[in-house]
């Protein structure tokens, strides 16, 4: 077991938080300490980051709430994590579920229509760029995906602050933390989760 080299901080709002416990670093199972506390913005960080990172989790039912009713509330959301360093909403669904959500579960009831919710995904990406969208499947695979984005900004947070003693600082960690890293490697597992 390899123990997690930061904490995790989710939001005291966070109705039902991650519990971070079947993560895994270098392909082998991760301890991973978390503390609830109020987050600036977004449902998880890393403790001392929080201002820095910030990661958003929908389920698919609270997605489409959100981006029907709750549409202005969330906006204000995604302008506030414009001001991060980096930050992603994580949906617990596929991208095919959220296109067709009675798929999978015939019950699922929304007053939005499935090519809104996508439309609105859309136009939110181009309007917040600083902002990425997961879809990576079900609950479980959101989790891993949340996990491993805070742990490759870590990995680069760090990379960055031992080696770079230049002014100015460039945030692209999404394309070359795991090459800047030394000590801890994010591991897709096989399913590509």
């Amino acid at each position: 077991m390899i123990i997690s080299p930061f904490t995790i901080a989710y939001d005291t709002r966070e109705q039902l938080p991650f519990s971070f416990q079947n993560v895994r670093i270098d392909r082998k199972k991760a301890f991973v300490m978390t503390q609830r506390r109020t987050l600036p913005t977004g449902d998880y960080s890393i403790v001392g980051l929080e201002d820095k990172i910030c990661i958003e989790r929908k389920s698919l039912p609270d997605l489409y709430q959100t981006l029907g009713k709750g549409r202005e509330c969330f906006m204000s959301e995604l302008k506030r994590m414009q001001m991060m360093d980096y930050s992603a909403v994580v949906i617990e669904a596929s991208w095919q579920q959220v296109s067709n959500p009675t798929d999978d579960d015939p019950f699922f009831h929304s007053k939005m229509h499935p090519n809104s919710i996508i439309g609105t995904i859309v136009a939110c990406a181009g309007q917040f760029p600083k902002t990425e969208w997961k879809a990576p499947g079900n609950r479980q695979a959101a989790e891993a995906k949340t996990f491993r984005l805070l742990l490759k900004f870590w990995q680069h947070h760090t990379s960055f602050c031992k080696h770079d003693t230049d002014a100015t600082k460039e945030n692209n960690f999404s394309n070359d933390a795991g090459e800047q890293a030394a000590n801890f490697e994010c591991v897709e597992s096989p399913n590509g989760i």
